[in-house]
């Protein structure tokens, strides 16, 4: 299981410290974790999982898959939830910038995001 949870880990793109924090562990309680020198918890499997959508029969056993599958809303509110839980980086500035759009300015977006594909499926084509 040690193995799954660096995985875990790398997969979702934090440090061990940024891991803990996120799970109410230490640093160096995930490194014993992730060296095997400890054996999580019922509770931090359980953290685990709700807190990075990780199917728990895959982290105690190996088998199936890795994450649980989400509906596209289901992801949405999660990488807004990351989103605002970190620190203040471009995808926050850009959707507090699109927060305060108004309804004409969408649909100008919506016209220059679809120009854009079109000309990337024309540029595919030739």
């Amino acid at each position: 299981m040690n193995e799954r949870i660096s995985l875990i880990r790398k997969q979702v793109g934090l440090t061990q410290e940024k891991f803990a924090d996120r799970i109410g562990l230490t640093k160096n309680f995930v490194w014993m974790i992730e060296k095997g020198q400890r054996i999580p918890s019922d509770r931090t499997i359980s953290d685990i999982c709700r807190e990075f959508g990780v199917n728990e029969t895959w982290l105690r056993t190996g088998a199936g898959e890795m994450f649980q599958k989400r509906s596209r809303d289901e992801e949405l509110a999660a990488f807004f939830g990351e989103v605002l839980s970190a620190e203040p980086d471009f995808r926050r500035r850009l959707i507090s910038a699109l927060s305060r759009l108004s309804t004409q300015q969408w649909e100008v977006l919506e016209q220059i995001a679809n120009n854009l594909l079109e000309e990337t499926k024309n540029a595919g084509s030739e």
